[in-house]
């Protein structure tokens, strides 16, 4: 993570990129211009996820897909009553874009995007 924020320190335009779902629109259809990109998935803190006893915390790099997988893998072993949000969410990712996109497309990318239809 500190190598990562030295980078965003040197070139302070430059973009993060997971899924590149977003700034590949604005590249190839509204032609902007990014000259420096950077993936963050080899980051340990951005791609950590941490399953404790009364919640799971993602990074903000974790795909879609991997998420849907942790979830689901939670709502097998534990109780019902503690995993209602988890179900609501497993089914929310089955609607969200194709399994191609959900394999890249990141949690954190999602939310900085703030598209109206993410």
């Amino acid at each position: 993570l500190e190598d990562l924020l030295k980078i965003k320190a040197q070139f302070p335009e430059a973009k993060l990129v997971v899924g590149n779902t977003e700034i590949g629109v604005e590249v190839k259809f509204k032609h902007f211009l990014y000259p420096v990109l950077v993936n963050p998935t080899k980051v340990k803190e951005m791609i950590d996820v941490q399953e404790l006893e009364d919640s799971i915390y993602f990074g903000a790099s974790v795909s879609l897909m991997d998420i849907d997988r942790i979830l689901r893998s939670s709502i097998e072993k534990l109780p019902e009553h503690q995993t209602r949000f988890f179900q609501c969410a497993v089914n929310m990712l089955h609607y969200f874009a194709g399994k191609q996109i959900r394999n890249v497309a990141s949690l954190g990318g999602n939310i900085m995007t703030g598209s109206p239809i993410s």
